[in-house]
């Protein structure tokens, strides 16, 4: 069932607190205990790119400073964006004793959109797709600041390539140049790509960079009910162009279909949706375009984490991506 609040913990996630000796759990308890809340009931939540605790009250995110100072933005955004924006409350953040930082965070209502998906009717799953189309159109309408300046993604553009995710267009042959060091065995596709993307580029001109998330997609959304009670991990929060928040939409919606174990459970009718709130967000005449050039530069990242020959060795999409795959795939789920 959808139960369990954010970030529901699994049995898997469960045995690492068994491997490391409980040290992750002593760790997360001292936290909470200098940030005078007591870790009852402390239990392994689901993370992705940070180890995650739960109280039935409190989230403690643990990094492992593969970002720099990317909780103490992440805590400054939270703090700064405006109340109508739902979101954790800050409760405390930090340097962990060994490499990384921690974050303390209310635990709010409700269960992750990626949980609830499955038990909603259609009319509330439209309804919380609004919801969530509203939220972005007001994120993205406030005045850029100094201090939405990402610190880890400033590094990322300028040589951490590996972790270069939303790089603007332009970064593109430096992405190139450091995911053929990586992986020489594909200078072909690499130069195909390179091409690809220049012959775009234009698609680009007179981009004008707002706040946006760069990391929505359901696992990120938080709904108690019929309504949206948060929006979480902005630590990817940046000044970037609007339709970045549509190709991380899409990338996840195509996930989830390709995921899907049969049924109708409504994940093409999300563009749509997001469209009926937000058309502004889909109205640029090359989005195809556009969205191929996030794609490749997507892809381009995860050239130097996934290995080569598997099945999701990510030639594997550049490929599919030169093909027009992508493209054909992306104007049916935008004309639905």
């Amino acid at each position: 069932t959808a139960a369990g609040g954010w970030y529901a913990p699994t049995m898997t996630e469960h045995l690492r607190d068994v491997d490391d000796g409980g040290q992750s759990r002593r760790e997360t308890a001292h936290l909470l205990e200098r940030a005078g809340v007591l870790a009852d009931d402390l239990v392994v939540g689901a993370g992705i790119a940070n180890e995650v605790w739960l109280t039935p009250d409190h989230v403690v995110r643990l990094s492992s400073g593969r970002f720099r100072d990317a909780f103490a933005y992440e805590a400054d955004v939270l703090r700064r964006l405006p109340v109508g924006i739902p979101r954790p409350l800050v409760l405390a953040h930090g340097k962990r004793e060994v490499e990384g930082e921690y974050l303390v965070l209310e635990r709010l209502p409700g269960v992750t959109m990626d949980d609830a998906w499955p038990f909603l009717p259609a009319a509330s799953r439209r309804a919380l797709v609004h919801e969530i189309a509203d939220i972005m159109r007001w994120l993205h309408a406030l005045e850029p600041e100094p201090w939405m300046a990402n610190p880890w993604a400033a590094d990322a553009m300028a040589g951490k390539y590996a972790d270069a995710y939303h790089a603007p267009p332009g970064l593109y042959r430096e992405l190139i140049r450091s995911a053929r060091r990586v992986r020489p065995d594909a200078s072909d596709v690499l130069a195909r790509t390179g091409a690809f993307i220049a012959r775009r580029l234009d698609a680009f001109a007179g981009d004008i960079d707002v706040p946006v998330h760069t990391d929505l997609h359901f696992r990120n959304v938080l709904v108690d009910g019929d309504h949206v009670s948060g929006i979480i991990d902005f630590e990817g929060f940046r000044l970037g162009p609007a339709d970045t928040e549509l190709d991380m939409l899409l990338r996840s919606i195509r996930w989830a279909l390709s995921a899907q174990g049969g049924g109708s459970m409504d994940y093409e009718m999300v563009p749509r949706w997001f469209g009926e709130a937000y058309p502004a967000l889909f109205d640029h005449p090359r989005l195809i375009e556009r969205l191929e050039v996030y794609e490749a530069l997507w892809t381009l990242v995860q050239l130097h984490w996934n290995p080569a020959g598997g099945p999701d060795d990510p030639v594997h999409g550049l490929e599919r991506l030169l093909e027009g795959e992508f493209q054909a795939g992306t104007s049916t789920l935008l004309t639905m």
